[in-house]
């Protein structure tokens, strides 16, 4: 486990990594700083990684791309 894992790819391949156990790499108290999210992908990505006990701490906006800081909440 890592305090910080840091993905910046787009919504779909983020989607999958999730899905192969992206988030257990962050420990608890972890950041995952997620970029290369398109904003009508964004809800999506927030209710999985809140699904997996992380919690949005940050977001950022530039053009249409979103980059969030989530914080793992629990394991």
């Amino acid at each position: 486990e890592s305090p910080l894992v840091l993905v910046n790819v787009i919504a779909p391949i983020i989607l999958r990594l999730l899905e192969q156990g992206l988030a257990d790499l962050v420990m608890t108290g972890g950041l995952m700083i997620l970029s290369g999210i398109l904003e009508e992908q964004e809800a999506e990505i927030i209710q999985k990684i809140n699904l997996r006990g992380f919690l949005v701490k940050e977001r950022q906006i530039v053009d249409d791309w979103v980059a969030l800081v989530a914080k793992k909440e629990t394991a």
